[in-house]
Formats: C-alpha cells, sequence, structure tokens
C-alpha cells in the first residue's frame, strides 16, 4: 500500500521526521462539468504544394513550376503542363519528433503512473524511516519520481494553461495540367493531439527537493500528502485521473478537383474549378494503454463525416512588364462545419487537517497529530508524529468542443521574373476576414523567392508566411523529383519539416 502503511515505531521513533497522512476521503458525488469555448478551425481543402511552402505559400499568380489547379485555375495553360502520375507529400515538427521518443521511453509513467507509485514509495520510506539511512532511500526515490512530471511538461505537454499541440500529416495525390485543362485527386490526413498534465503532475512539477539537506520542509511534505491523495484511493489503487490525458484532433479530406482555365484576350486569363470533398473529422480522448502508438490512435474512428462540392473561381493577368497579378476566390459554396468534442477527467482534491471530532477542520491548532494505524484504525496522540489528514476529492469533467470550418477565401498576388531563372511573388490571403486565427497585416502577407540552377534541376526557395520565415529545395530530376521545406505548421501552430517526393514529367 502506498498510503495504507501501518507506522510501527521503535524505541528509536524520534530519528523519523513526521509528514501528513490522509486517513479519511469523500468525494463530491457528481463530476463538475466544464465546458471551454469552442475551438474554431478552419482548413482549406485545396492542397498546398511543398514548393509553394518553401517559398513563403505565394502561389496566386506564379503557376509554372507546378500544378496551378489549387492555387488559381486561371493559370492553367500559362505553364510547359505536367503529368504528376503519383506523388505522396507528408510534414511533421521537431517538436513531435522529441515528444513521440520521449513517450516512448517513458511508456511506464504515462500507461501504468510508475513514477507516481515510485514518489509514494518514497513519501512513505521518508515519513517511517527510522534512520538517516532510511529516509534517504526515500528521499533518492522521491527525487527520481519528481523528475517526471518536470520532464513532461517540457519535453511534450508545456504548461496547462498553454498546451504544445504536436501532430503530421500526410499527402498522397495525382494531378495532372493538360493545356488549359487540370485534373488532381489528393487525400490530406491532418493529425494533432495535445497531452494535458492535469493538476496532480502540474503541483508535483512545483515541488523542489534540495540536495543540500536529508530533511523535507513541512510545507514540502504536505504538498506531496496532498498530490498523493489526489493520484491514490486509501487502498492504495492509482487513479486514472491522475495521470497524463492525450487527445487529439484529426482531419482526412479526400478531394477531386477538375478545372478549366479561358483565354480572354493576349494577356487576361479567367478560370473555374470544381472540386467535390469528402471530409472526415475527429477529436477524442486517447486510452493511456495506447500511448505506445498514439498517431495510430489519432486518425481512428472518425466521428463526423461530410460530402459535398465546393469550387474556386480565378483570374490572372499577364503584364507587358513581365509580371503576372491574380485574384483567387476559394471554395466559393463554403462547406458544412463540422463538430466534436473531446472529454477529459481530472481529479483535484482539497485537504483539510482532522479534529479530534473526525471533522474536517482549517484550524492547524486543532488538528490530531499522532501515530494512526491505517489497518485497525487506532490512533496515538504523540506531539512528535505526523499530521492527520482529511481530503475531498472532486472529478472534474472539461469537454473541449471544436468546430472545423472551410469558409470562402478571397486572396490577391503578384509575380515578377528578375530573371530567366529567379522569381519573386507575394500574396495577400483572406482579404474579406473570413479564417480563424488570422489578424493582422502581417498574418496576411506571403512573400515568396525562387532561384533554379542548371535548367531548372535544383531549385532554392525561401520565403516569409504568417510573420515567419520559410525554407525549400527541390530537385527535379524529369520522371522523378524531391522537394523539402521548413515553415510554421497552420494546424498545430508549429514549426514543421516538409517533404515531397513525385514521379511523373
Amino acid at each position: 500500500m502506498v498510503l495504507g502503511a501501518l507506522l510501527l515505531m521503535s524505541a528509536v521513533e524520534g530519528l523519523s521526521q513526521p509528514g501528513y497522512v490522509v486517513v479519511a476521503t469523500s468525494d463530491v458525488p457528481n463530476p463538475i462539468p466544464i465546458i471551454a469555448p469552442p475551438t474554431m478551425l478552419t482548413l482549406v481543402p485545396a492542397r498546398e504544394d511543398i514548393r509553394s511552402l518553401g517559398r513563403g505559400g505565394a502561389m496566386t499568380a506564379l503557376g509554372t513550376s507546378f500544378n496551378p489547379l489549387q492555387a488559381n485555375p486561371a493559370l492553367l495553360g500559362m505553364g510547359a503542363g505536367s503529368v504528376e502520375v503519383v506523388g505522396i507529400a507528408g510534414g511533421i515538427s521537431p517538436s513531435t519528433v522529441r515528444a513521440l521518443a520521449f513517450i516512448s521511453d517513458h511508456l511506464g509513467d504515462f500507461e501504468n503512473g510508475d513514477f507516481l507509485v515510485l514518489i509514494g514509495e518514497g513519501y512513505e520510506e521518508y515519513r517511517t524511516g527510522l534512520t538517516a539511512t532510511a529516509r534517504q532511500g526515500g528521499l533518492d526515490k522521491m527525487r527520481r519520481g519528481l523528475a517526471f512530471p518536470s520532464d513532461v511538461i517540457r519535453e511534450v505537454t508545456g504548461p496547462g494553461g498553454q498546451l504544445r499541440a504536436h501532430g503530421a500529416s500526410i499527402v498522397p495525390y495525382v494531378s495532372a495540367e493538360l493545356g488549359a485543362w487540370g485534373f488532381s485527386v489528393h487525400n490530406t490526413l491532418q493529425l494533432g493531439f495535445q497531452v494535458s498534465p492535469g493538476t496532480t503532475i502540474e503541483d508535483l512539477a512545483t515541488i523542489r527537493l534540495s540536495e543540500a539537506t536529508a530533511l523535507v520542509g513541512a510545507s514540502v511534505l504536505l504538498q506531496l500528502a496532498r498530490s498523493l491523495s489526489e493520484a491514490f484511493d486509501l487502498a492504495g489503487n492509482l487513479r486514472a485521473e491522475a495521470l497524463p490525458r492525450a487527445f487529439a484532433v484529426s482531419t482526412n479530406d479526400l478531394v477531386a478537383t477538375a478545372g478549366r482555365s479561358f483565354s480572354m484576350g493576349e494577356r487576361l486569363c479567367v478560370g473555374a474549378s470544381v472540386r467535390l470533398v469528402n471530409r472526415r473529422f475527429s477529436s477524442k480522448l486517447i486510452d493511456p494503454e495506447n500511448m505506445s502508438s498514439v498517431l495510430s490512435e489519432v486518425q481512428r474512428e472518425f466521428t463526423g463525416s461530410r460530402t459535398g462540392l465546393t469550387g474556386d473561381l480565378g483570374a490572372a493577368y499577364r503584364a507587358p512588364f513581365g509580371s503576372t497579378f491574380g485574384v483567387t476566390l476559394q471554395n466559393i459554396v463554403p462547406m458544412t462545419t463540422l463538430s466534436s468534442t473531446a472529454q477529459l477527467n481530472y481529479r483535484a482534491a482539497q485537504t483539510f487537517y482532522l479534529n479530534s471530532s473526525g471533522q474536517p477542520t482549517f484550524n492547524r491548532n486543532e488538528a490530531l497529530v499522532g501515530y494512526y494505524n491505517m489497518r485497525t484504525g487506532a490512533f496515538i496522540p504523540n506531539a512528535a508524529g505526523d499530521t492527520l489528514l482529511y481530503a475531498l476529492g472532486v472529478t472534474l469533467d472539461l469537454r473541449l468542443p471544436f468546430e472545423l470550418r472551410a469558409p470562402m477565401v478571397a486572396t490577391i498576388g503578384a509575380a515578377h521574373p528578375i530573371s530567366e531563372h529567379w522569381d519573386i511573388m507575394c500574396d495577400f490571403v483572406d482579404v474579406t476576414g473570413n479564417l480563424e486565427g488570422v489578424t493582422g497585416f502581417g498574418q496576411r502577407v506571403r512573400l515568396g523567392s525562387e532561384y533554379r540552377l542548371w535548367s531548372g534541376v535544383l531549385s532554392l526557395r525561401a520565403g516569409l508566411v504568417n510573420d515567419h520565415l520559410s525554407a525549400g529545395a527541390g530537385l527535379d530530376l524529369g520522371w522523378v523529383g524531391f522537394d523539402g521545406a521548413t515553415a510554421v505548421d497552420g494546424f498545430t501552430k508549429t514549426r514543421a519539416w516538409y517533404g515531397q517526393l513525385r514521379f511523373g514529367w
């Protein structure tokens, strides 16, 4: 038993350090619901090419280096044409890689609460130790166990009020640009998850045990007793609510697109595309026992699905001095909003002193102090003994609603060739202000540049998107090409690395 140890005192009982013992508990009968405000997510079903991402995502007025169907259908036919028989793109953030590695290395802590067991055992050994060696052994256990709360907040969760988002994406696709026509089929799978530390871990992460002394202060012992009362019941059973809780938000868009451009003269083209979208969306709690395969769990059991038609309109004008100007209206028929709610349970405890009547009290002077036998309930008053505590537990039922939208987005852009091998471009996105979280001038401006070497075999790219730098490079060997980029992911809001492998001509 972690909290239910029998206290045995001998003639040298003065060597032990008095602590705090939870001897009675009760629970608020019904969970307390806490409903957070809805988190609004916007995800346009058009596929963003990794080549464009490396140059800041500016693609409304430049369609010569890849199929422009997803960016601006009016640009179809302005390039040399292409057929990508098969391609696959994906991205993942370095912080996600580190978080997955940490979870893999600490599965026992995530799934079984090994760190809590270690802290509980160390607390009992320290509190009941009759020799300096015994107390030091308990202290060492507590230090080892307390390393996990601080480490998991730093490496995985982030602080409770600012949870860190993790995620990955994968996009298989085929596309073709044949004259003024464009065709594409792609599947965008976005996987995102966050891990919440919960109140017990956040409290434990604030505890610091000095390396300079073998004595633990009374306030620290009280904090340990309170945290352990949240983590274990009186029988020593671990409560699942004390473990880190992961919840996932994932989307899966299967999209088929066809479009055509129309020449309106020597310099002006207009275009239109039709897009059939099957969108699935889910948010859910991940069972602690499945933390070893967290990314696989994220994509399972999509709870909401919609199929609908939407499309884009675009125009492009090629000026006499070489610049191209473009404008697009994406999702001219806004898609139905999908909603999903993740539900998490936490346990919190308020500790009180226990008085002589067996009632809780805040008055330290009324507290019972002595030796308590958890098995028999016998109590021996002794000023050198433990302080008895009463814990009132409550379960917090936290509900996190998410809403996924695909609103109409208006974008204007320009591109200019500095030379035959060097282009610069600029977009101003979301002119009408429909995208959630996009505020201010800096988040709407996308700047980019691309320089091609050796007749386009190697491309170097750089840009600015959402106030963050992006960069990329591409290798085009004719039938096969590879592109890489780094930019801030719009779904998880963290910097990610992207790669794209394509076969075609």
